[in-house]
């Protein structure tokens, strides 16, 4: 029996957190070790848009980026094959993507320090919009402040990762993942 077994065919995992935590990384590693697809909304609106996320907000604002996944939301949440979601950082502000994550799958916030943060995004932060201007360690904290809370409201489970490393975080998630219920035999 494998992993994937274990578990309905219609179950998700959603990956949520601060920009920098490592989710669009992880994602991909740890769908094969289940057996499952990987989304990530952020790479899934630039395919549709042919934008980059900075181009979409440069072009048409963060208020239609937050649309556009909104709909990214909807569509994995219906989505009927088990599959791992890297949930774009922003998408936790709107309720109803909150309730279709919750009700739609297993919700894994990906925390880290503010410290480490800064100090992954210190090279590419101009890719982001909303830490792109101003100070990085003083726009990741207002973003901790508007969405940790958010984070924290539908999180089945919290894992750190300040370590960094991909391989040891997906195989943290493979071990959470086993304790939780339905995912019993789901071992990593």
């Amino acid at each position: 029996m494998t992993q994937a077994d274990t578990v309905t065919r219609s179950a998700k995992v959603y990956l949520v957190g601060l920009p920098g935590t490592g989710k669009s990384s992880v994602a991909p590693l740890l769908a094969p070790r289940l057996g499952w697809g990987f989304v990530d909304t952020d790479a899934q609106i630039e395919r549709v848009s042919g934008l980059s996320v900075a181009g979409f907000f440069a072009r048409h604002g963060e208020q239609a980026f937050r649309i556009q996944e909104s709909r990214c939301v909807k569509w994995v949440a219906q989505v009927p094959d088990p599959i791992i979601v890297a949930v774009g950082g922003g998408a936790v502000l709107e309720l109803e993507n909150r309730v279709l994550m919750a009700e739609t799958g297993i919700v894994i916030w990906f925390r880290a320090t503010l410290e480490t943060l800064a100090m992954r995004l210190s090279k590419d932060s101009s890719a982001r919009p909303l830490l792109a201007q101003g100070d990085l360690r003083t726009n990741l904290k207002n973003l901790l402040a508007e969405r940790g809370p958010y984070y924290q409201e539908i999180a089945t489970l919290t894992i750190d990762v300040d370590d960094g490393d991909c391989d040891k975080i997906t195989d943290r998630v493979l071990r959470a993942l086993g304790r939780v219920g339905r995912w019993q035999g789901a071992n990593g």
